[in-house]
This record gives structure tokens, C-alpha cells and sequence, in this order.
């Protein structure tokens, strides 16, 4: 009996709580090692945890402990503040443990540390600040004055400082400075120049010499020289300048084109001398009509003449003048082929007319204006003589004489159909005189 309640004793026991997360034991419970059945322990949230919710206590019930219910956060810090010229990096939050990370901004210098830590009792350290940087005092020029500067002991960041030459003189560099980011200035102060010149412009057929055309600084007192450029030939005077005061001199070097003289003549075409016949001229060539150009269209006045020789205008030719039936060519020119205007003339044979011009001419485009003529038979006429036999009508068809005699014919017959007229008026006049003679005899014969 007393070894079944020993053992009963035994399984009510409890084992010591484990700790699970961001709780544990409160400092009550934390001692003890024995968890008798009925016994109870509480839990605290850890160091840097705040509760949030839940029961805190757990009861030993047939040797297992009652599901715990509390839950912990990590405690906040809250905001840290701000930065004047500043920013922070939150990327790890602002809760217990987390970093939080300041910098300055472009033109500014963090003073202090640049991290503060989310501890369980707070921020660690205090904020840090953010001093804007400094330049040293700007410096003073030669023949010239700043006439302006910040009202500070030294300038800061994005300070400007203004020069100013004396009279008669010119910036070389930027009138001003400005104090950078790193506490020195963009550039170094300005110095004042005599003015120099700017690079003098080629004159009317005259460029630099090769010696001063790559330069680009003309210092007051510099000289540079000219010379005829390419096309252009040297007609006296001196190509050299000098810069006095920012101005040049001037050049009395004369430079006149290049002539290149007449291009020559062209048969059966004309040129284009619009633009002249001096360098750099462009002279167009263009044929008569009927005639084709070879060669080039156009010849270029260059320093040692024209760039081509001149084109020739060939006349258009036509294509062999084609033969025709029942008759034949009677003229054409005596050359391989026809040229342009040229009459290719036909004559058709014995018995036959002529259909169409007896004539054809050469194009300008190479074609004949025509084409060639046709030889034909004399036309023929027909004559229907329509006889009725036992009421089906038949047809006979016979040739007559050839249109000339036709004609004749015709004109026989009608000469003379007049002659009987005339000779039957001549013949009725005649009569009628006649009887008035004899009527008048008997008349006499009373008297």
C-alpha cells in the first residue's frame, strides 16, 4: 500500500518549465526545483520585452503544465528625434535591439556618433549633429577685387565668391567661386588678362597658315600669318597680323581665284556658264535636240583646270528603215544608219498605190515619226445583177474596168450627151427660120 501512493506521488511531480521564445521564469519561480502536482509558476516577458497579451501563470496538472497564454514584444523606442541637415536609415525598425543609423547631408559634417542603439531602457546615446562644411578664406587676385562674399568669418558649403577685373582687363577663368562639399573651392580664382584676340576668320580667298591654324590661344601680341587658299593665287600684299588689345590687324594679302578660261566648244550642244569659269565653278553641258550627250554633264573649275574633258553630242540614230513589199526604198541617207531629221523616201512597183506617207523621218527619240507606207492593188468594184427563176433570186458578179477607165468613161459619156444637145437646139432654130421665109414669099408675091 505505501509503495502504490510513493509511486502515485512520483508521476504528479512536474519537470521544470522550459523556456520557449522571449519569456521567462519570474524571480519568484526561478529557485524552485520541485513542481508538485496543484503547484503554479508564473513567467515574466525578457529583458527588452513588454507584455502584450495573455495569462502569465501555468498550473501542474497530472504532471503536465497548463498551455501558457502570455505573449511578448520587443519593447519600442519610440522616434529619435531629427537631424538638422540629416537623415536616418530605419531599415532595422525602432524597437528593442535595432540600429539606427544617421548621416549628413551633401555639404555637412556629422558631429558625435553615427549610430544610436533601441536598449530596454531607450536610446543609447544621444542624437548626433550635422555642421555645415567650411572653406578657408578666398583668396585676393592681381588686378582685380572680389565684390562679393558671404557676411560669415568663412564661407560654407555653396557659398559664393565674386571677382572683378580692373579696367582694361578680362577674366581668364570663371568670375567666380564656390565652396564645395569637401570644404575647398570648385575652382581657383580667376586671374585678370590683358584681353587676347579671338581666332581671326579667313578673308576673302586667304585661310591660315598650317603653322597657326591648330592654334587657339591668340595672346595680346601674338601675330599669325595668311596665305592664298586652294583655288586662289597671290596677287601681292603681306598675309601677317598682329593682336594689339584683344584686336587683329589687318591683312593686305590679295587672293583672287583661279580662272580655268573657256572650256572649248562642243558641236551640236551649248554650255551653262551661269556660274562663271573661276575656281569652284560648275559648268553644266546639254545637247542640241536630236543629239545625245556622252561623257559627263558637267565640268569642275579645280586649281589645276577643268577636272574633265568635254563630252561629245552624237546625233540620235534610227534603226535601219525597214523594207516594204511591192516596193522598194528610192532614197535614204548614205550612211549605216539614219540620223536624227533624216527622210528615208518609198516608191511602190508598177500597178501599185501608195497607202500612206511615201515618206518617213528620224526622230529625236530614235523612232521613226511613222510607220512606213503600204503598197496596194487598185481597188475593184462589184456589180450585182439579180435575176428571179422560179422565185429564188440569183446572183451574178462580174468585174468591171479598172477605176481610170471607169472614169473615161464616164466623162465620154457625158461629153456627149452635151454635143446632142447642142445640135438638137442648132437643128430646131434652124426650122423654125426656114418657115418664116416661106410664109413671106406668098405675102410678096400679092404685092
Amino acid at each position: 500500500m505505501l509503495i502504490c501512493v510513493l509511486v502515485a506521488s512520483v508521476k504528479a511531480q512536474c519537470s521544470r518549465p522550459e523556456l520557449l521564445g522571449n519569456v521567462e521564469l519570474s524571480s519568484e519561480d526561478l529557485s524552485k526545483s520541485d513542481f508538485p502536482e496543484g503547484s503554479t509558476v508564473s513567467f515574466q516577458c525578457s529583458l527588452g520585452y513588454v507584455t502584450e497579451s495573455g495569462n502569465r501563470r501555468i498550473t501542474c496538472t497530472n504532471g503536465v503544465w497548463s498551455e501558457l497564454r502570455l505573449k511578448c514584444m520587443k519593447k519600442p523606442c519610440g522616434s529619435p528625434g531629427e537631424v538638422l541637415n540629416g537623415m536616418f536609415d530605419f531599415s532595422d525598425g525602432t524597437d528593442y535591439g535595432a540600429i539606427v543609423r544617421i548621416s549628413c547631408n551633401k555639404g555637412y559634417t556629422l558631429v558625435g556618433k553615427d549610430s544610436i542603439l533601441c536598449t530596454e531602457n531607450g536610446w543609447d546615446e544621444r542624437l548626433p549633429t550635422c555642421d555645415v562644411v567650411k572653406c578657408e578664406d578666398p583668396p585676393q587676385i592681381k588686378d582685380g577685387k572680389i565684390v562679393w562674399r558671404p557676411d560669415k568669418e568663412f564661407p560654407h558649403y555653396n557659398d559664393v565668391i565674386q571677382y572683378q577685373c580692373n579696367s582694361g582687363y578680362i577674366f581668364k577663368g570663371p568670375s567666380e567661386i564656390v565652396c564645395g562639399a569637401d570644404g575647398e573651392y570648385n575652382s581657383p580664382p580667376p586671374q585678370c588678362v590683358v584681353p587676347p584676340c579671338k581666332t581671326p576668320a579667313d578673308s576673302k580667298g586667304a585661310v591660315l597658315t598650317s603653322a597657326d591654324s591648330g592654334k587657339s590661344d591668340f595672346p595680346d601680341g601674338s601675330s599669325v600669318t595668311f596665305e592664298c587658299a586652294l583655288g586662289y593665287e597671290n596677287k601681292g600684299g603681306s598675309g601677317k597680323i598682329s593682336c594689339s588689345s584683344g584686336t587683329w590687324s589687318r591683312p593686305t594679302l590679295n587672293c583672287e581665284k583661279i580662272s580655268c578660261g573657256s572650256p572649248g566648244d562642243i558641236l551640236n550642244g551649248m554650255f551653262d556658264l551661269s556660274k562663271g569659269t573661276d575656281y569652284g565653278a560648275i559648268v553644266r553641258i546639254f545637247c542640241n535636240k536630236g543629239y545625245t550627250l556622252v561623257g559627263k554633264d558637267s565640268i569642275l573649275c579645280t586649281e589645276n583646270g577643268w577636272n574633265e574633258r568635254l563630252p561629245t553630242c552624237d546625233a540620235v540614230k534610227c534603226e535601219d528603215p525597214p523594207q516594204i513589199k511591192d516596193g522598194r526604198i528610192v532614197w535614204r541617207p548614205d550612211r549605216e544608219f539614219p540620223h536624227y531629221n533624216d527622210v528615208i523616201q518609198y516608191q511602190c512597183n508598177s500597178g501599185y498605190i501608195l497607202s500612206g506617207p511615201s515618206e518617213i523621218v528620224c526622230g529625236a527619240d530614235g523612232e521613226y515619226n511613222s510607220p512606213p507606207p503600204r503598197c496596194e492593188a487598185p481597188r475593184t468594184t462589184t456589180t450585182t445583177v439579180t435575176t428571179t427563176t422560179k422565185g429564188h433570186e440569183e446572183y451574178k458578179t462580174t468585174n468591171s474596168n479598172k477605176t481610170p477607165v471607169i472614169v473615161t468613161v464616164v466623162l465620154v459619156l457625158v461629153f456627149a450627151l452635151v454635143i446632142g444637145v447642142i445640135f438638137y437646139r442648132y437643128r430646131k432654130n434652124k426650122g423654125e427660120h426656114h418657115t418664116k421665109e416661106e410664109d413671106q414669099k406668098p405675102a410678096e408675091g400679092l404685092l
